[in-house]
């Protein structure tokens, strides 16, 4: 075939007059079955018409007659791709690169490619080449600015969805990124605004009405966070994402807890309903080390890693080897420390719930230990199919997953007194002897900046949890403590702080309780973790959260001297904090009541020695108490892990 009717036959193809094209391939010789070309031309009208398998095998002919172009390898990974046969398509993509540098398709398409399995900085460098050569297009501009943020660049991120915005104003996909961009920042209001943006050119685009609804949760405006997670439920009710979001949210308010409850069973029966159980049943070979399988999304600079730590460092090797699956986006300095801990560890960010699936029962798990929850970027609806024997939930979400699949929840019992609790759980209570957390305090911790004893003057309440923490409940204990404390100040530190009207939003809702803003100091994000800790110097009491205490919060007061006053309510999410104490020797500081809570933190901002005996005492208290007692912890744990195993499910 000549090069001139090749090209002909081509762009027939393209004008969709697929049936002149057969007619003239019925035309050629037997001969021709030899001819390269022809293969070529096959393979594209099998692909238009959606018969990738067969043009794939027509393609695989013109490669093997000596067809090399690099037009032909990109259609090949292309199509590859379309299976999600990701490998070979990367082959084939390289290889048309290899051939033809100079392809920006094929440079596009392998830098796709190379972002969505996790290698942005890779992907940068051939998806610049593609907006180099396309700048008008919009998508090339999109993916680079996916890849960027995939590195943190948030910078040239927003420059190339401005380009995407200014090249097509209507592109919703675009303007919602943005807007995960400016809620990345902190800017939460230009974040609701892309976010209504998008939803107003898409309507049925159901990754806004969750953005939407994450960004609400960090102004502290829990009902409206909630409004949109339904709406986005309603859109895509297989999508477990807003659904795990809205029964996050329902943490922070009180509600009865056996609605709460049923809200996770609901989730539960509607996630599981479709999906098979495979009921893997395996029992630990005499002599063989009991295999845990710990799967997180947070194996990186996250609140789970100050907890995990300890749990993966002081394993008993001899007894359990330990396989980490780790589901992290964004892997960083963390994520290299914790993987020096584990056995194995796996990167499974790219892989679906399918294929993590058939890795877990693969490895051969004894014990499964999802790390997440309902918290983001879970993996729950994994556990429905029950990958390995017995499955645990532990340390990241503080409260049932609703699975009855999920066989063990560890906690202790004083976050889960006992009697009180077990009808709310889907899973089984293991209650460790002492708290059910173990605390590794931040290598970089500021030093602590000591009191002097005369001062009392302008007493510095604080609480450094995120604002969809403070509850209307919680509002009104803390105004009620400044109304006893005249001229004490309260300072609130959160990331969505940093954005102008949330700021007021917060002002408003303590000045209809009668506190002005004089009485506030509100802050948001700082450079550093050495910076946010330092900020403890200028606390004198802090203040946790209800019904949803804090967690590390807690424990990075006390790190820097601060003695936190909790109230405890009547389930885990609200005992936290008195687990969290009592395991420091700090019960006294547990308050039961509301009134109780006001009267020990307006007692404790009173006590100006005890304050200063605390900023120099609580840390080395802290160190020697239970809570940072990693030998004794493991041994409990490993002992409940050890008895779990001797059962088959």
């Amino acid at each position: 075939m000549s090069p001139r009717e090749k090209k002909r036959m081509s762009m027939l193809i393209q004008q969709g007059r697929l049936a002149e094209v057969r007619a003239i391939l019925a035309t050629r010789s037997e001969t021709s079955e030899t001819d390269a070309d022809r293969w070529v031309i096959r393979g594209q009208l099998e692909e238009r018409v959606g018969n990738y398998s067969l043009a794939i095998s027509y393609y695989g002919e013109a490669v093997s007659l000596g067809c090399h172009s690099a037009e032909l390898f990109n259609n090949l990974g292309a199509l590859h791709q379309e299976f999600n046969s990701l490998e070979q398509a990367e082959r084939y993509y390289r290889l048309a690169v290899e051939k033809n540098a100079e392809l920006a398709e094929a440079r596009y398409n392998l830098g796709v490619l190379l972002r969505k399995t996790n290698r942005a900085a890779e992907a940068i460098e051939h998806l610049r080449f593609a907006t180099q050569h396309y700048p008008r297009y919009p998508e090339t501009h999109l993916e680079l600015a996916l890849a960027f943020k995939s590195m943190g660049d948030y910078n040239c991120a927003q420059r190339h969805l401005e380009k995407v915005i200014f090249l097509r104003p209507n592109n919703a996909h675009a303007i919602n990124i943005l807007g995960n961009v400016y809620q990345f920042w902190g800017r939460l209001a230009e974040a609701i605004a892309c976010y209504r943006q998008a939803i107003g050119y898409q309507p049925d685009l159901v990754e806004a009405y969750n953005n939407l609804g994450s960004a609400f949760l960090a102004q502290g405006c829990v009902t409206q966070a909630q409004e949109e997670y339904r709406k986005a439920i309603k859109l895509r009710p297989d999508w477990n994402g807003p659904y795990s979001s809205l029964l996050l949210s329902l943490n922070y308010q009180v509600l009865p807890p056996r609605t709460v409850a049923s809200a996770h069973r609901t989730w539960a029966k509607q996630v599981c309903s479709s999906i098979p159980k495979a009921g893997i049943r395996r029992a630990v070979a005499s002599g063989r080390r009991i295999r845990i399988g710990y799967l997180s999304p947070d194996f990186r600079t996250h609140s789970v890693a100050y907890f995990v730590e300890p749990v993966l460092a002081g394993r008993n090797s001899d007894r359990f080897e330990v396989i980490c699956y780790s589901d992290t986006r964004s892997p960083d300095p963390m994520t290299l420390h914790l993987r020096q801990f584990a056995d194995r560890w796996h990167d499974v960010s790219v892989l679906d719930n399918n294929a993590l699936f058939h890795k877990i029962a693969g490895d051969g798990i004894d014990i499964l230990v999802d790390l997440a929850g309902h918290t983001a970027n879970n993996r729950l609806p994994l556990f429905c199919r029950k990958p390995a024997p017995v499955q645990v939930t532990f340390l990241g979400y503080p409260n049932t997953t609703g699975l009855d699949a999920m066989d063990f929840r560890i906690t202790d019992a004083i976050a889960d007194p006992v009697g009180q609790t077990e009808g709310l759980h889907s899973e089984r209570l293991i209650r460790l002897p002492g708290c059910f957390l173990c605390y590794s305090p931040p290598a970089d911790g500021a030093s602590i900046a000591l009191m002097s004893s005369s001062h009392s003057a302008h007493i510095t309440y604080g609480s450094f949890n995120t604002l969809a923490k403070i509850s209307s409940e919680t509002l009104l204990l803390w105004s009620e403590i400044l109304r006893l404390t005249p001229g004490a100040k309260l300072w609130l530190k959160s990331a969505g702080l940093d954005d102008p009207e949330t700021r007021l939003l917060v002002v408003d809702r303590f000045a209809q309780l009668g506190i002005p803003e004089t009485r506030l100091i509100l802050g948001g994000q700082v450079a550093s973790k050495k910076d946010h800790l330092a900020l403890y110097a200028k606390i004198d009491v802090a203040l946790d959260t209800f019904p949803y205490n804090g967690t590390t919060t807690t424990c990075e007061a006390v790190w820097m001297g601060v003695p936190v006053v909790t109230r405890a309510g009547d389930v885990h999410v609200s005992r936290v904090g008195a687990s969290l104490l009592g395991a420091m020797g700090l019960g006294e500081y547990v308050a039961s009541t509301d009134a109780e809570y006001v009267e020990k933190a307006v007692s404790a901002a009173e006590e100006v020695r005890m304050r200063v005996h605390w900023r120099r005492q609580l840390r080395a208290k802290m160190e020697a108490s239970s809570l940072c007692d990693s030998k004794n912890y493991m041994a409990s744990l490993e002992a409940a892990f050890a008895e779990m195993a001797r059962r088959t499910v």
